[in-house]
């Protein structure tokens, strides 16, 4: 396989494992890169593929950067409408990932799935205090939901 160049700094990147996953890795930078799929193998570490993600792009543009795989324009987007842009290249190979945006991506991730799941105990516990007859005021049941 040929060597990948880090699209910021030039410089060869190196194989090496992140989150797992094998990646190539920007040692001047800490950048990666990602192939196509992995960027999905990489959510997958902070939620299971039950997660209902939703669109990823949003806001495309183009990049100041090269493709390290194609050498065309990649595009920016803002990863799934958060204050985070990733560049991707044009023929999807793969996503360039600067230093941390990976960390982002697992703590976005995290948090939308908790999120979800406190959406899912609140709306089981309202359902629980619809069918319940306990004989409490609607604001005291609201509060319980609240407090659960």
């Amino acid at each position: 396989m040929t060597n990948l160049n880090c699209p910021r700094h030039g410089t060869d990147l190196e194989h090496t494992r992140r989150h797992d996953i094998d990646v190539d890795r920007c040692l001047t930078g800490d950048g990666i890169w990602l192939d196509h799929n992995e960027l999905e193998i990489l959510e997958e570490r902070a939620a299971d593929d039950s997660l209902v993600k939703g669109q990823m792009r949003y806001g495309q543009h183009e990049s100041e950067f090269e493709c390290p795989h194609c050498g065309n324009q990649m595009v920016r987007f803002r990863y799934r409408a958060y204050d985070l842009e990733v560049d991707e290249c044009p023929d999807q190979a793969g996503f360039w990932l600067d230093k941390g945006e990976d960390e982002k991506i697992l703590n976005i991730i995290k948090q939308r799935a908790s999120n979800l799941n406190r959406s899912r105990a609140a709306e089981k516990a309202w359902h629980n205090v619809r069918r319940s007859g306990r004989g409490e005021s609607f604001i005291d049941r609201l509060k319980g939901i609240f407090r659960g």
